[in-house]
């Protein structure tokens, strides 16, 4: 809806959520998302003892992630969204491959017994990039890094 002339969208902040867990998070043997992502808070204070300001660091938790995986575990969710997910438009457009033909993917017993919901959720992400503004072109760019 709209009040005098602004625009209220109530679904952004869901719509974050869903992009923050399909790059930041991954499969685990505990858990189905895991973030990836740790955070270092500095706070300032002045003399007072007010706060002044603070810096927030994010920085990559697990990098190791990215070359290797151990058993019954995934990389970040939206690999996996992308393979199963992408049209056969989008698959030429990025060179994908089928999920089998990635060395990476061949590292103990990986299966894609999820892959409906994997395809759900690349919609999903896709729908939610959009409410949040990100343009046709970002999105590609996004694909891109991956």
């Amino acid at each position: 809806g709209t009040v005098k002339g602004y625009r209220i969208v109530n679904n952004i902040p869901l719509s974050l959520s869903v992009s923050e867990q399909a790059f930041g998070n991954a499969k685990t043997a505990q858990n189905n998302h895991s973030s990836r992502f740790g955070k270092f808070i500095q706070v300032n204070y002045l003399e007072s003892g007010v706060v002044r300001g603070a810096v927030v660091e994010q920085y990559f938790l697990e990098k190791c992630r990215l070359v290797f995986r151990d058993k019954s575990e995934r990389n970040y969710h939206v690999f996996y969204y992308l393979l199963v997910g992408a049209s056969k438009e989008e698959q030429r457009e990025f060179s994908l491959l089928h999920p089998e033909d990635y060395a990476y993917l061949q590292q103990e017993d990986f299966n894609l017994e999820d892959a409906e919901d994997l395809r759900c959720e690349f919609k999903r992400l896709h729908q939610a990039m959009e409410m949040v503004g990100f343009l046709v072109p970002t999105k590609k760019q996004y694909v891109w890094v991956l």
